[in-house]
């Protein structure tokens, strides 16, 4: 068994657009390419769907749940169909981001209890 010469391989005949979406998946979660690419080539998005697929994961990386590490394998994210999850509005995250408590609120609904705790109403 030879050793592959360089520019061979699963990772040169990918999918352009595969490339792009693994590319906007954050740094520290780009995990399991090859399983990521498989789940990909099962979905086979058109590209109407890969815009959208794009939309959504640049808004969950922005949003409060992803920030705080809730972020799922890119296989898991492609095989569970999680660019058609629910995605928080701007303005809870903007909401979110002015949380000053230690540790930092993870929804808007905690942020306000903690505010009537302080406020002494709760």
């Amino acid at each position: 068994m030879g050793l592959l010469a360089f520019g061979s391989g699963p990772e040169f005949d990918e999918h352009p657009d595969f490339a792009r979406w693994f590319a906007l998946y954050p740094v520290e979660h780009r995990v399991a390419k090859g399983a990521a690419r498989r789940e990909w080539k099962k979905l086979r998005p058109n590209q109407q769907q890969v815009a959208h697929m794009m939309s959504v994961l640049a808004q969950q990386k922005a949003s409060a749940k992803w920030r705080a590490g809730y972020v799922p394998s890119p296989a898991n994210y492609l095989r569970d169909e999680r660019f058609d999850d629910y995605v928080e509005p701007e303005q809870v995250n903007a909401v979110l981001e002015a949380c000053g408590h230690t540790p930092r609120c993870h929804n808007r609904q905690w942020c306000a209890v903690v505010n009537a705790r302080l406020r002494g109403e709760a």
